[in-house]
């Protein structure tokens, strides 16, 4: 029932079949090419945009986005784009949570600059660091999430609990 499938090729058939390869491969090389430094282009121009920002921060995350880690050095490199993806995710994140992420970023300068006062800086930042980031969080979050306030209400809590989990009223 089966029948030999063979193929049968000359020199000249094979010679047109690799090159329309070639001109294929190489037309997708330069459409991913295209792909990627709009790609750049776009994040580049997001941290250009990034107003209460210094020039050196910013330097610093071009810097990062351009940060990869080689894997193999073998046949064929494995190339890990580190810095594109947690810059891809930073500017997600800020983007979802705009006021969070700045209520953190003011915890965090806090703490910086407590943690630069002489000889008792670096004791009372890391106490503070631990208080002061959560709590410039909840109160970013608290804009990002209407409902945050009263999700933490106590008579709330338990309603939560239920509809958090699908728990109806007829199952409790």
């Amino acid at each position: 029932m089966s029948e030999d499938m063979t193929l049968n090729l000359n020199e000249a058939d094979l010679g047109n079949s690799i090159t329309l390869w070639q001109e294929a491969n190489k037309e997708f090389e330069e459409a991913a090419k295209e792909k990627i430094d709009f790609l750049e282009r776009e994040a580049y121009e997001w941290i250009g945009r990034l107003k209460e920002v210094g020039q050196e921060i910013k330097d610093r995350l071009k810097k990062l986005y351009n940060f990869t880690i080689i894997i193999s050095q073998k046949a064929k490199p494995y190339i890990l784009y580190v810095g594109k993806i947690i810059i891809k995710g930073l500017k997600k994140f800020i983007e979802l949570f705009p006021t969070l992420s700045t209520g953190v970023a003011i915890g965090i300068f806090l703490s910086f600059l407590i943690s630069s006062i002489p000889f008792v800086g670096g004791f009372i930042s890391s106490i503070f660091s631990g208080i002061a980031i959560p709590a410039f969080g909840i109160l970013g979050a608290v804009k990002d999430f209407p409902g945050f306030i009263d999700a933490l209400a106590p008579e709330n809590t338990a309603e939560g609990i239920k509809k958090f989990f699908g728990i109806s009223a007829a199952n409790a």
